[in-house]
């Protein structure tokens, strides 16, 4: 019972915090304040602690550095239409005291923020999304932290990775304060449903963030800004 009523005070502590962030940002202004303000309670500061904190959609039409951005930082986009490329990139960063683990990022999707979540599958597999061998980016390659992309949330950046053939990363570790971007080139299928919203996230290979508790001694807790994008209510083939 003790440790139950823990863990919701830990859940109850980082909702009021982001609440209070949202409200700071909304009336003063005071954006660099936000990757403070979502912390965890202080008997949990000697722990890594992962938050994906930043999306972004961008248009498969360059490289890193040249492609340009479909939506606004944390913005769904609509109209997408099957068979398009698109890129998602995401920023995940450690505000605990202490390293992470190395953890592999995988990619998935499901039709609810409460899942069931799929996994985006290969070329040429049945799933609603698939990753798609873009023309623009080189798989496996080192991101940079651009300039124009997501707001910086640590003050140390690390590399992380574009994948444009496979839908789970190498092993990343992140130090405190420090931040990494990954970026996955994906388009849905012929199986994708029309006009539907998808919720897209991050999991540890397969293991929800929520579940990493379990982990003996460096445990680690990711709180997720899902990823969301919307089909087209009609598609032309």
């Amino acid at each position: 019972m003790r440790s139950l009523l823990e863990r919701l005070y830990k859940e109850e502590w980082v909702r009021i915090s982001a609440v209070l962030a949202s409200v700071i940002i909304a009336f003063a202004g005071l954006s660099f304040l936000a990757g403070w303000l979502v912390r965890l309670p202080p008997e949990e500061s000697g722990q890594p602690h992962l938050n994906q904190i930043h999306y972004r959609w961008r248009n498969d039409d360059g490289d890193e550095r040249t492609a340009t951005w479909a939506a606004a930082e944390d913005m769904s986009v609509t109209g997408i239409g099957k068979f398009t490329t698109y890129r998602l990139r995401y920023e995940v960063v450690n505000q605990g005291s202490s390293t992470s683990y190395a953890v592999r990022y995988q990619f998935e999707y499901a039709l609810s923020t409460e899942g069931p979540w799929s996994v985006v599958g290969p070329w040429g597999a049945t799933s609603h999304w698939v990753i798609w061998d873009s023309p623009h980016i080189v798989d496996g390659a080192a991101t940079e932290n651009l300039s124009d992309g997501l707001t910086d949330a640590g003050a140390h950046f690390v590399s992380g990775q574009i994948r444009d053939q496979g839908n789970t990363t190498d092993p990343i570790t992140l130090p405190p304060n420090s931040f990494t971007e990954i970026e996955f080139s994906v388009r849905a299928t012929s199986t994708a449903l029309d006009a539907a919203t998808y919720h897209f996230r991050l999991t540890d290979s397969g293991n929800p963030f929520d579940l990493l508790e379990a982990k003996p001694k460096r445990e680690s807790k990711v709180y997720f800004r899902t990823a969301t994008g919307e089909l087209k209510k009609r598609i032309s083939r």
